[in-house]
């Protein structure tokens, strides 16, 4: 299975580049599995993605596609060949 990954400005420098190709054997994956897999690959995307050392916690979003995905639903929001995985931050402003 293949999924593509999206990554907003300023977490997209943790991987080195702002989109990325993850590939599993098996044909079924998570929100979560793509998140461990990003954070194992690349070390600091983790502590980043938590906003470890911020003043202010950051919070990231994800989408699968156009459907957002909240934490709560990381673990059971499946992933299938051929999906995009964005991750940002929200906009904010008027």
């Amino acid at each position: 299975m293949r999924v593509v990954v999206k990554i907003g400005e300023p977490l997209w420098r943790t991987v080195g580049s702002r989109s990325l190709t993850l590939e599993w054997e098996n044909a079924t994956a998570t929100v979560a599995d793509a998140l461990a897999r990003l954070t194992a690959e690349h070390p600091a995307f983790g502590p980043a993605f938590r906003g470890d050392g911020q003043r202010q916690k950051v919070t990231y979003q994800v989408f699968v596609n156009t459907r957002m995905v909240k934490p709560e639903a990381w673990l059971e929001a499946g992933l299938q060949n051929g999906d995009k995985l964005f991750i940002f931050l929200p906009a904010v402003g008027g």
